[in-house]
């Protein structure tokens, strides 16, 4: 078995997890970089940013033709695939009897993070995997061949608790840490944690402000084992779920329990499903209980172990990466 992966090449990117996730099943899988312009793309100087976006999508689909005929794979697996077309994944099932599988991991309905190849594409995979069980009928009713419920994992190598330096610790250290990418609905609601020890992780925070009270608390961005350091060294991880994401999850739904912290995320159907109500994670529906809860968690030590305890208990046996991939090979089988 020869597998190819289409995505984001960087460490702890859904594309590098899966390919990690390959191969600790024992199957050989070549990662193809499929954005490599996506920071020109985000110049803002207008032409420049349109140029990179047309030499992107080039690259995309030239470069994965190319890739496919030179490694001959028995599935490629493309990972949100928003520069795709059809006549791509046409062209490519002309050639070979290669499996091609579709797994998004953003929502194929919003329009930020969604592009009319995408949607067109959607009927020319064999199947098409999705996190949130409520975007299933959604995919069959834009054509899907056959669309199938496939949640967030994490990688056990990668996401687990770390021991770390008194200087890594020191460094490191905070009560309550998000990471994760800037948004306005995220500001707003760290806004009510602005005067806890909290650190926020990602990028474009520097978006902000220089008088913004939340520009202090940014550290910089941290993926893959700098992540996992950076949960090990806090005590309370913070998760808000996108309004794109529904009554799902999201990947820190599964990182960060697995990294020994206690999870604090936004009340969804399939998170509670997974943990049970303060049992595994907590959860809040408001601002207000977000902060109540905050301070209740960094207050009652015990209470909070416990539960970051049963959440890394809750997510072994059956929720690696690994264990994702070996769904799909069973699918094609």
């Amino acid at each position: 078995m020869n597998v190819l992966l289409v995505g984001e090449t960087t460490p702890g990117q859904l594309a590098w997890l899966c390919a990690r996730g390959f191969k600790q099943l024992g199957v050989a899988a070549t990662l193809f970089e499929a954005y490599p312009f996506d920071k020109q793309r985000q110049s803002r100087f207008p032409p420049f940013a349109l140029a990179a976006d047309k030499l992107q999508r080039v690259w995309a689909n030239n470069g994965l033709l190319y890739t496919a005929s030179r490694l001959k794979p028995d599935l490629i697996l493309i990972l949100k695939g928003e520069e795709i077309t059809p006549i791509t994944l046409t062209r490519l099932k002309q050639k070979s009897k290669t499996k091609i599988v579709n797994w998004n991991p953003d929502n194929p309905l919003n329009a930020l993070n969604s592009t009319p190849d995408l949607i067109k594409a959607i009927p020319f995979y064999d199947r098409c995997y999705i996190w949130g069980k409520f975007l299933l009928p959604e995919l069959e009713r834009l054509g899907a061949q056959r669309a199938i419920y496939l949640p967030f994992a994490y990688d056990p190598e990668l996401h687990q608790p770390r021991s770390l330096t008194k200087e890594e610790q020191q460094q490191l250290k905070s009560d309550l840490i998000f990471a994760g990418t800037h948004e306005p609905q995220r500001v707003e609601a760290l806004n009510h944690l602005a005067n806890f020890d909290l650190a926020i992780w990602g990028n474009h925070w520097n978006r902000l402000p220089h008088d913004h009270p939340l520009r202090k608390h940014w550290r910089g961005d941290a993926h893959g084992d700098e992540l996992s350091r950076v949960y090990s060294a806090s005590r309370v991880a913070l998760n808000f779920i996108r309004e794109q994401n529904g009554s799902a999850h999201n990947m820190r739904t599964f990182e960060a329990p697995a990294c020994g912290i206690m999870l604090l995320t936004t009340r969804t159907q399939e998170q509670l499903e997974l943990f049970g109500d303060e049992d595994g994670a907590a959860f809040f529906s408001s601002h207000g209980e977000l902060r109540d809860k905050a301070h209740y968690y960094l207050a009652h030590e015990e209470q909070r172990r416990r539960i970051a305890q049963r959440g890394r208990e809750k997510i072994f046996g059956g929720h690696t990466y690994a264990d994702r991939m070996k769904q799909i090979l069973k699918d094609l089988a």
